[in-house]
């Protein structure tokens, strides 16, 4: 016999089961675990959350950064180019930055997180 669908228990019934339930943990092999410690950490490759002002730089050089037809790695024509930084220091230079397709952009990051690009 399964859960009733749209059933309304009981003010008494939903006390017991929320206390029942109270300090029950998802998983304990992630309860207590953060950083390099959780087995979901990325590591370097969560380097949005390292640069504060990712998101807005990135729509600053595209407001001021005349985007192209073609990839400027592969030459691929296409409109899903997206904005990728050179050196990555995310400076607010138009000249640290050009336009990818993204199979050449998500390559080109991680050749340069993986430490085989410098």
């Amino acid at each position: 016999m399964g859960r009733k669908k749209g059933y309304i228990h009981e003010e008494g019934v939903k006390k017991k089961i929320k206390k029942s339930l109270k300090g029950r943990h998802v998983s304990p092999y992630t309860e207590f675990k953060k950083g390099k410690e959780h087995p979901q950490y990325k590591g370097a490759r969560a380097f949005a959350k390292i640069v504060k002002n990712y998101y807005p730089l990135h729509n600053w050089i595209k407001s001021r950064k005349p985007k192209s037809m073609f990839c400027e790695k592969c030459g691929k024509i296409t409109d899903k180019l997206d904005c990728s930084n050179i050196s990555g220091k995310y400076l607010k230079d138009i000249s640290d930055w050009r336009w990818l397709c993204r199979s050449c952009h998500k390559s080109y990051d991680l050749n340069k997180l993986d430490g085989r690009l410098k």
